[in-house]
């Protein structure tokens, strides 16, 4: 069995929890630096925290529930709130990420100084990953910027979001990325890009499939709107409400 997954690349080394360094950037050919211990623990005397008091992946934990069982902060004190601090990024693109805090120190995504992650590409990826052994199967980088394929850097990969589809025809279907627009078809044993087409806005749902009188159709919500509104490369956001299908010419109707 298989599983395809898609999102954007991992900004956190699994083994050390952060970046430390330099990254290039693609466009400029300057060095960046990215995120180390983006926020330092401002407090002294902060011993390591257990999991309950930290905020250690994106929802709160594995169940994404949203919860915390921290209740300093109540009812009756809310209205006392005040600043405790405030770190400024310096980004222009926006910040849209869930802030993951583990033993007193937060830890975040930078984009560089034009907007684009400050990590080498893939940007984005679709993979795919063998549930009997656990290893992966195939990656490919998944979306573009539009910008930067008129420049010639084309399958830099993207922010995406959305899930693929899977088919008995040997298919994973995909929209997701953000800012290309993009719907396309992969082979699903080798992660070849078999088939692309231009959505009205982007395709940030999941796809579905359907048959009426022997024609099977393909359907995915174009609704746009997580691009940049958020202005950066690419420009503002486009944003919009359509159901886009698609079938074989001249099949059975």
């Amino acid at each position: 069995m298989t599983v395809f997954l898609s999102g954007l690349r991992g900004l956190c080394d699994p083994k050390r929890r952060h970046f430390v360094g330099y990254a290039r950037n693609i466009v400029t050919g300057r060095s960046v630096q990215i995120g180390a211990l983006v926020v330092a623990a401002l407090a002294a005397g902060i011993s390591a925290a257990r999991e309950d008091r930290d905020w250690p992946a994106y929802g709160g934990g594995p169940e994404q529930a949203r919860y915390s069982t921290l209740a300093q902060i109540d009812r009756a004190n809310v209205g006392r709130l005040e600043l405790a601090w405030t770190y400024d990024s310096g980004e222009t693109g926006g910040l849209q990420t869930n802030p993951i805090i583990v033993r007193g120190v937060l830890y975040t995504t930078f984009l560089d100084q034009d907007g684009y992650p400050a990590i080498q590409p893939p940007w984005g990826t679709l993979n795919a990953i063998n549930l009997n052994t656990g290893a992966l199967a195939w990656s490919v980088p998944l979306g573009e910027y539009p910008e930067l394929a008129a420049k010639g850097m084309k399958n830099t990969g993207s922010e995406n979001y959305g899930g693929p589809i899977v088919t008995a025809g040997g298919l994973v279907f995909i929209g997701a990325t953000n800012f290309d627009r993009k719907f396309r078809a992969f082979d699903a044993r080798t992660g070849e890009r078999l088939w692309e087409t231009t959505l009205p806005f982007s395709g940030n749902g999941t796809p579905a499939t359907y048959e009426i009188d022997g024609r099977q159709f393909i359907v995915v919500p174009a609704g746009g709107g997580k691009s940049r509104s958020q202005a950066g490369p690419g420009g503002a956001a486009d944003s919009g409400g359509a159901y886009v299908a698609y079938a074989l010419p001249g099949s059975p109707r």
